[in-house]
């Protein structure tokens, strides 16, 4: 019995990991029948997922965050487990993660549902008209920008995007924090600056999130 029989045959054991996968590419036929027809509904998977990609104004989230969904997934694989919140937040720096969250980061792929993305443009919709009617004097189409490329954002994001200096940045992150649209957390000496309902978004397959309450 070849290596890849062994592997189709084997008993799933999810504590435990399998060292010997067997070489690629198997000897296998594989452009057989069934594969050339599950072709066709991948292809028009794909093309979905670039048409909802073109709804997000900034796709430097797709790029960003979706492959540290699929890292978590993948590492879980080889019993490397962390958290997906623990991923987002070291994804930029991660002197203070722990082990298992420094490996999980090694791993860089992902794919994304229409209606996923199609939620995150109707939370970036009502976040741009939320930061108007509650903070008009700080708000920018670019501010909007920045705290949609990844769920956990620095003083430092805004400084490199150049929409503000180090005063004025820190100004605006702590007036998106008052009005509620991120939260202040500390990562060691650092500070960060966490978008919940991004968040919410990115690791709940609902799709779903509630809307801004405004003040007045």
């Amino acid at each position: 019995m070849s290596k890849f029989s062994e592997f189709l045959n084997m008993t799933f054991n999810s504590s435990q990991p399998y060292n010997e996968l067997p070489y690629l590419p198997p000897k296998t036929v594989l452009e057989s029948i069934e594969i050339l027809k599950a072709c066709i509904p991948a292809r028009t998977a794909l093309a979905e997922l670039k048409q909802a990609g073109e709804l997000l104004p900034n796709q430097g989230l797709l790029i960003n965050a979706l492959p540290l969904l699929e890292a978590k997934d993948s590492s879980e694989i080889e019993n490397i487990v962390t958290t997906t919140d623990k991923l987002f937040k070291f994804s930029q720096e991660d002197t203070h993660a722990d082990s298992a969250t420094k490996d999980a980061l090694q791993y860089r792929t992902a794919q994304l549902t229409f209606h996923k993305i199609n939620a995150i443009r109707q939370l970036i919709d009502n976040t741009i008209e939320f930061i108007r009617h509650e903070a008009p004097k700080i708000y920018s189409y670019e501010l909007v920008n920045v705290i949609f490329e990844q769920p956990y954002r620095r003083i430092q994001n805004l400084i490199e995007t150049g929409l503000a200096r180090r005063q004025t940045a820190s100004t605006y992150l702590k007036k998106l924090c008052e009005i509620g649209v991120l939260q202040e957390v500390s990562a060691g000496k650092e500070k960060l600056f966490v978008h919940p309902k991004l968040m919410q978004l990115l690791t709940n397959d609902k799709n779903q999130f509630k809307e801004y309450h405004y003040s007045s």
